[in-house]
């Protein structure tokens, strides 16, 4: 075989060198205590989204785990219905405006923010997102 199949170019060794401290870490906390830390953030800022927005939830918070869609307090202004390029105007913005990585959906003619929950997500974060998009929907 020629030298230049064994080029690996970019090879990123710092997965390898984590794996020790994050088996470490895992075995200290315990997998059961992050799904429920995660389950239960998803679950306040959820509620936190809802009250800010005065909207609703896709699906109850019993079968949702770390995730959640809830409702953009955004009317559809042409009774059309939103549709994916409405949802990724939004996502856009909220991108380049506001620096929030997060999906926007368009279910049934309405526009939902998909949010999930990871040990490095903090509530502050959701509160961000929360006013971030009461900004978008009073300048709509």
């Amino acid at each position: 075989m020629h030298s230049e199949f064994f080029w690996t170019g970019l090879k990123d060794y710092s997965s390898f060198l984590a794996l020790t401290e994050c088996l470490r870490f895992w075995s200290y906390y315990g997998m059961q205590m992050i799904i429920d830390r995660n389950r239960q953030l998803a679950k306040e800022a959820s509620d936190l989204l809802v009250q800010m927005w005065n909207t609703s939830k896709l699906t109850s918070d019993d079968i949702s785990g770390p995730m959640r869609c809830i409702k953009l307090p955004i009317s559809d202004d042409n009774n059309g219905g939103f549709k994916y390029d409405d949802a990724e105007i939004i996502q856009n913005q909220l991108y380049h405006d506001f620096n929030i990585e997060v999906p926007i959906k368009s279910i049934d003619g309405n526009l939902y923010v998909r949010i999930s929950a990871h040990l490095y997500n903090y509530i502050e974060q959701y509160k961000q997102l929360g006013h971030a998009i009461v900004e978008i929907a009073r300048n709509k």
